[in-house]
């Protein structure tokens, strides 16, 4: 860290200049199945991070009648680009 604490003072300089309705909360979905993430969002939250592409697929899949924003965080294999694919194919849904 810096001295004097300056890390600090340049987090607070650029977080001063940021619109409070321009930030969003993602809750991380990993290891919970699909009905914590229909709970939470019949509680009011909108938007949820995966990082396994087929268990973001399966929640998506069986949360689909809900409007959810997915965040899929993940490194891609080859093996997951077909699902990488049906993922966006979902995010373009809404």
């Amino acid at each position: 860290m810096p001295p004097n604490g300056r890390r600090g003072s340049e987090a607070t300089r650029l977080l001063t200049n940021v619109d409070p309705a321009s930030i969003r909360l993602v809750a991380i979905s990993k290891t919970f199945p699909a009905d914590y993430v229909s709970a939470l969002a019949d509680a009011g939250q909108v938007d949820f991070g995966e990082n396994k592409v087929q268990e973001a697929l399966q929640k998506m899949d069986a949360t689909s009648t809900l409007a959810l924003r997915w965040n899929l965080r993940y490194t891609l294999a080859a093996s997951a680009a077909s699902g990488c694919f049906i993922a966006a194919i979902y995010a373009l849904r809404w």
